[in-house]
């Protein structure tokens, strides 16, 4: 059988048009594995804020206890209603702020853990504090002493390993979204570790 002029160029047209189709299809793909790479950096991103800020947040309630313990426990200070009422103030302002991070933005089911385990540390402070030796005397003014701030001690340092453990998770978590966000292809972005199974082709 032989080919005539007509045949070829109804063959060319053919291919062209299959090559084209392909083409289409090939366009379509890239654009919604785009999108799917910026919507989770997007969504990598705000996690990491949140971490961050679970991190801070808490940073500054040790800070805190750890300076309200110090001064508690400080034989040449007086303490007044008024100094328990500020600290009871800002231990709840603390508790608020913590609360105000959305758990089930965190990236990872270790930073919420983190985050559960900051609060209740921080609910035992405002418990400790309501039933703080100093409180509820008849006279307002207070000699403080050791054993006042002795009772912050383990609130203080399990705040402490915590902040420890939340600022490495973010610069790991940091780490792995440089490493995935700068390759090109879905299967690399496959490849890499991801802090959580939350963001996949939809986390």
């Amino acid at each position: 059988m032989s080919w005539h002029h007509g045949d070829w160029l109804a063959f060319a047209q053919a291919a062209a048009a299959v090559v084209a189709i392909i083409g289409a299809f090939g366009v379509v793909f890239f654009q919604h594995n785009l999108e799917v790479l910026r919507a989770e950096a997007k969504e990598r991103q705000e996690s990491a804020r949140l971490i961050g800020m679970a991190a801070s947040f808490v940073h500054e309630t040790l800070e805190f206890l750890e300076k309200m313990a110090t001064e508690k426990a400080d034989p040449l200070r007086t303490e007044t209603g008024a100094h328990r009422a500020a600290y009871s103030m800002k231990l709840h302002q603390h508790m608020e702020a913590l609360n105000g991070i959305p758990i089930a933005g965190l990236a990872t089911s270790s930073a919420a853990q983190r985050l559960i385990a900051a609060r209740g540390l921080l609910n035992e402070a405002i418990h400790k504090a309501s039933r703080d030796p100093t409180a509820g005397q008849a006279n307002d003014h207070f000699s403080c002493i050791p054993a006042y701030g002795a009772p912050y001690a383990p609130v203080t340092r399990g705040l402490r390993a915590i902040a420890i453990a939340l600022d490495e998770e973010l610069k790991q978590f940091a780490d792995v979204r440089y490493r995935c966000f700068t390759r090109r292809s879905w299967e690399a972005l496959r490849r890499c570790g991801r802090p959580r199974g939350k963001i996949s082709p939809g986390n």
